[in-house]
């Protein structure tokens, strides 16, 4: 979807395992779905803008965001959480609390520390009561599991820097389609009564570490305009009821467990990193009280 001068693609992905042992980037398994709110207004609730998106996620499924375009500085937040700052989102940069691209070309997480992220994952948002990242820092605060991305442009005309190494893949799974039900199926599903969506609602919350650095903002904040160009309101929702909704089946998840394919390395050791923030260390993961998903052994420790 474009965002202003901004594009992004949010892309389903290898779940993997909650570890002590930091995982090597996992492939993209497709691109979600991105659908305008507007076009289900009546079946969505009042708190969300018309002007927003939403794209459909089973629970536990992670996902990934990529950037084409620019220079520009994004903001990124799930849940009113700053994905990297850890701090209240807002609609202005702050220091080490934003990514600029070129040269950030994708974020898989929130930022944590020692050069990892904690992988965005997908858990049911119970409105101030849930395990997403949001709802843990903010409680009842947290309005929405949805993610925001505001998008800043220079002042001036920028000459895009060398961005660092690249070699994150696609992968072999992006062949991983969404399937239509018949027309008559859909119509029939529109025309039922407006259900509740009190529960329906996903957020994202902190799932596995993953060796993902964010690199610092090589103009400096001085260079980009106070206020954001464009910004975007993504709604998530569990894959069931976006087949309910729309009609479309999500094709299924896939975790560390049964996939078979690359994990990628980028070789970008020489590149400076942001710092941590402390507060993503202290929370709870989606896997809490799920022992099968505690993992110490080393995993995907081979790049591709």
């Amino acid at each position: 979807m474009k965002i202003g001068p901004l594009s992004v693609e949010f892309h389903r992905t290898v779940r993997v395992a909650d570890g002590r042992t930091p995982s090597n980037l996992p492939p993209s398994l497709g691109r979600a779905k991105v659908t305008p709110v507007a076009e289900y207004k009546d079946r969505w609730p009042e708190s969300w803008e018309e002007s927003g998106h939403f794209i459909p996620l089973h629970d536990r499924e992670a996902l990934w965001l990529s950037f084409s375009g620019g220079p520009v500085a994004v903001v990124v937040g799930a849940g009113g959480i700053n994905a990297i700052s850890g701090q209240k989102l807002g609609t202005t940069l702050e220091k080490n609390g934003y990514v600029v691209t070129p040269p950030q070309p994708w974020l898989d997480g929130w930022k944590g520390e020692d050069g990892v992220v904690y992988q965005f994952v997908a858990t049911p948002f119970q409105a101030g009561d849930g395990l997403s990242v949001g709802e843990q820092i903010l409680g009842s605060e947290s309005k929405s599991g949805g993610i925001g991305i505001a998008v800043f442009e220079s002042k001036e005309p920028l000459k895009a820097k060398p961005t660092p190494p690249q070699t994150y893949g696609m992968g072999a799974y992006e062949t991983l389609s969404y399937k239509a039900t018949s027309k008559s199926a859909v119509m029939s599903m529109a025309a039922s009564p407006t259900r509740s969506m009190r529960g329906a609602e996903m957020g994202v919350g902190k799932g596995g570490r993953i060796i993902q650095k964010i690199y610092p903002d090589p103009y400096g904040i001085d260079v980009w305009r106070e206020t954001p160009v464009a910004a975007a309101a993504i709604y998530l929702i569990s894959a069931e009821d976006y087949k309910t909704i729309t009609g479309v089946e999500v094709p299924p998840p896939t975790g560390h467990e049964t996939y078979e394919g690359g994990w990628f390395g980028l070789g970008d050791e020489a590149e400076k990193d942001v710092p941590a923030a402390p507060v993503f260390s202290g929370l709870k993961t989606v896997f809490s009280g799920d022992v099968s998903n505690v993992q110490t052994e080393e995993l995907a420790s081979d790049a591709e």
